[in-house]
């Protein structure tokens, strides 16, 4: 998981497969440690069992070795096209099912019938958002 989002991106990328019986092991950024704790003690006190949300504290290679685990059935990966190429390519190597959200940012499309201001603003909202 990125740096940028180390709440939301966690849960929109765990919840689903959890609450269909999965567990979920999570490699968070090395800059958000404290986040991933305290992601792992939010899923623990909302009763998910010892083990069903899971912190990974560990390298590139260590992750490879991981993915490569037979339990392992498939690799979210939300972070650089960069990045994004070499976890694919693993997941290909391995055979496993990868999904994959890269660096970039969606287009954002302002109708003729829109209200300009209020698109400017939604605009600025959504590209400083997150800017520090």
């Amino acid at each position: 998981m990125p740096w940028n989002f180390p709440f939301w991106l966690p849960f929109k990328a765990a919840l689903p497969p959890m609450v269909l019986g999965n567990s979920i092991l999570m490699k968070h950024s090395p800059s958000t440690p404290l986040c991933a704790e305290a992601l792992e003690e939010a899923f623990a006190e909302a009763g998910f069992g010892k083990g069903e949300y899971q912190n990974l504290f560990i390298n590139n290679d260590q992750a490879d070795q991981v993915m490569a685990d037979y339990r392992i059935r498939a690799v979210k990966f939300t972070g650089s096209t960069a990045g994004g190429k070499v976890v694919a390519s693993r997941c290909g190597f391995h055979m496993k099912k990868g999904c994959f959200e890269l660096g970039g940012n969606d287009p954002f499309v302002v109708f003729k019938d829109a209200d300009i201001e209020a698109a400017v603003d939604a605009a600025y909202k959504s590209r400083m958002g997150n800017s520090g």
